[in-house]
């Protein structure tokens, strides 16, 4: 079996366990940029749009979790590199 078998196979096992949630996002939208401004308020981390876009995601799906789940993101990424996109989505502020 080659790699990316395996690694559909793995994906295909996390989504049935309900483990993994996948979603498509447009590059930027407005729940990413909630999401940027709620971290950066409250953590004073700037995110870039990639982990924003999940971040998102979490803000969604936690509070439909148990109290007891466990959910982990990877933030990665600089946002200082994102800020100007920002702007101009946000209108130039």
């Amino acid at each position: 079996m080659d790699r990316n078998t395996i690694e559909r196979i793995r994906r295909d096992r996390l989504l049935e366990a309900g483990e993994l949630a996948l979603r498509a996002r447009r590059q930027i939208d407005d729940a990413a940029v909630d999401a940027a401004r709620t971290l950066s308020r409250t953590e004073g981390i700037i995110p870039a749009l990639e982990p924003a876009h999940a971040l998102a995601a979490v803000i969604e799906l936690a509070p439909k979790k148990s109290k007891d789940h466990i959910m982990v993101m990877n933030m990665c990424g600089r946002g200082d590199k994102d800020i100007f996109t920002v702007a101009d989505h946000l209108g130039g502020m």
